[in-house]
């Protein structure tokens, strides 16, 4: 399923009643670097994976990582993610770690 919202465009997988994972991409990327991945964690989780603001099909300008971490976090909101885990790979991991540190759940 994709959403596309006034947030960000995110593929979801995997069941509503499963624990949350998102997954971040990198710079220069998409959320499509985990289109393998994703759908072999889905049997376990929910697996969120955005397009950050400037990337893929969410578009625009791109922002600060604590922006990404941001619109990230307004659409984990949105679809009423509630907890999660987050992980990220090469700029996504500076995403994910701020995600941490602004989550209301932290």
């Amino acid at each position: 399923m994709v959403r596309r919202v006034k947030t960000i465009t995110r593929d979801a997988l995997g069941s509503t009643d499963a624990p949350v994972l998102v997954l971040v991409h990198g710079l220069g990327s998409s959320g499509r670097s985990f289109a393998r991945l994703a759908p072999l964690l889905a049997p376990r989780f929910r697996v969120i994976v955005p397009d950050l603001p400037g990337f893929g099909a969410t578009g625009g300008r791109s922002t600060t990582v604590e922006g990404m971490a941001r619109a990230v976090l307004a659409a984990l909101d949105e679809d009423g993610a509630g907890e999660f885990a987050a992980a990220g790979h090469s700029m996504g991991g500076l995403v994910a770690t701020a995600i941490a540190e602004w989550s209301p759940t932290g």
